[in-house]
């Protein structure tokens, strides 16, 4: 079976991204002198209250090859094959990471599958390419 691997920018609800298996590489959010995983050491929730409060502005940055790697070798443990469906690359670094760790995933693992693709989109429209990919694997 394909697994589904996207990134925190596609903005997919927690009950379909559990329900339909979709792994999440999370964004990495810069508050003052925090750095923040999006999704894992703060909610949306959380982040939501915080943000009217904010003086400055947070900034983000995309997950690196190495965070994208790690995604792939927890998802290689159920499966051989994976799509990554990424952020716009013109907007984010995401599609790159996940480029890079497709080759180190490659060169660590013969058997394992990863195909890599620019969603040419953001948030959830990006999502959604994710979703329905997710989708289309459970049918």
């Amino acid at each position: 079976m394909t697994a589904v691997v996207t990134d925190a920018c596609a903005s997919i609800p927690p009950e379909p991204a559990v329900g339909l298996q979709i792994e999440i590489v999370p964004y990495y959010i810069h508050r003052g002198n925090e750095t923040l995983r999006d999704l894992v050491d703060i909610s949306r929730e959380e982040f939501c209250e915080w943000l009217p409060t904010a003086r400055e502005l947070p900034t983000t940055a995309n997950p690196g090859p190495g965070e994208c790697l790690q995604a792939f070798e927890w998802v290689a443990e159920r499966t051989s094959e994976m799509v990554t469906i990424t952020m716009a690359s013109k907007g984010s670094g995401a599609y790159q990471s996940a480029y890079v760790a497709r080759e180190m995933a490659a060169a660590r693992s013969a058997g394992l599958k990863v195909e890599v693709i620019d969603s040419l989109q953001v948030a959830t429209a990006h999502g959604w390419a994710a979703i329905e990919a997710a989708q289309v694997r459970k049918r």
